[in-house]
């Protein structure tokens, strides 16, 4: 039982650095909840894996006094409102967040139909044409738009800290915990969609934040 539990988990994680290496658009078309459940939970080991040891980096910097993360907003905001801090973080932020920085990264929707739509409105010979070059940059630049999808989710959240210069030198270090998240909420909104991204989200924001809360 657990040596195809760690199999199993060594299979989700090949799939996903394989994705990260080269990203595609195919879904996973297993429908079966167990087996989605298993694999988010299998992601979900390797995310607190690496985002805790990126912690740990931070917090050798921190302590070599070149940054500080004490005035943290969200910290601030779990202290002085925690059941607010919880729906915000465990409701809103993956809603939202969700919506805005992976909707388009299937190409269903994404800007080209807009795009092709307004190119259309100067003749159908420019519409297809505007179709044609955009599905193929999109195609050729894939990667390039996965990745920069999670590096932008990971610098608004830079300003969760007071933006000093020394955080700016710092700041790929200080986000790399959530362009990783970004990344694996990439994966899963290809390989099973929008709604499961969001969930796996909102699951990670509960397991962040909900211990903090009986410290507060």
């Amino acid at each position: 039982m657990i040596q195809n539990k760690l199999s199993q988990i060594k299979a989700d994680w090949q799939d996903f650095f394989a994705f990260l290496r080269v990203p595609d658009e195919n879904p996973d078309t297993e429908q079966n909840a167990t087996y989605r459940i298993s694999k988010l939970l299998s992601i979900f080991i390797l995310n607190l894996i690496v985002v805790s040891l990126l912690i740990v980096l931070i917090s050798v910097v921190e302590g070599s006094g070149l940054i500080t993360t004490e005035n943290h907003k969200a910290l601030d905001l779990l202290t002085s409102n925690p059941a607010f801090a919880l729906f915000a973080t465990v409701i809103i932020a993956p809603l939202f967040e969700e919506l805005i920085f992976r909707t388009y990264l299937v190409k269903k929707y994404s800007p080209i139909r807009l795009i092709a739509f307004t190119a259309g409105l100067t003749g159908k010979q420019n519409q297809t044409k505007t179709t044609r070059v955009l599905e193929h940059y999109w195609q050729k630049n894939y990667k390039f738009i996965i990745y920069f999808s999670a590096v932008v989710f990971g610098y608004v959240h830079i300003f969760n800290y007071e933006v000093t210069e020394n955080v700016l030198w710092f700041s790929l270090l200080l986000v790399s915990p959530q362009i990783f998240i970004g990344l694996c909420l990439a994966y899963f909104r290809i390989r099973f969609g929008l709604v499961w991204a969001m969930g796996y989200h909102a699951f990670y924001n509960l397991i962040l934040i909900g211990p903090v809360l009986f410290f507060v």
